[in-house]
């Protein structure tokens, strides 16, 4: 989840853990979002990777030689994070 979508359940009110205090919780939201990054930016290095072997980023979903990098492409596709 990006920052920006973080400050809008914030700023409604959302209550990201009842049981911590509220710096806990921005300091979990934070890790949350830095683990996300880092997952996309290593999936997106695997997909350089993929673009160097075959000379497209093209992923067909029959794709198994790195496990979820068909899939992830499909999403990002669909949500248009690339």
């Amino acid at each position: 989840m990006t920052a920006e979508r973080i400050k809008k359940l914030e700023k409604a009110g959302f209550v990201w853990n009842t049981r911590n205090s509220d710096a806990q919780s921005e300091v979990e939201a934070q890790r949350r979002v830095q683990a996300q990054d880092d997952r996309w930016n290593a999936t997106y290095r695997l997909l350089l990777d993929y673009k160097a072997k075959y000379g497209n980023c093209l992923v067909p979903k029959e794709y198994r030689e790195v496990k979820g990098l068909a899939s992830w492409y499909v999403l990002c596709m669909f949500y248009g994070l690339m």
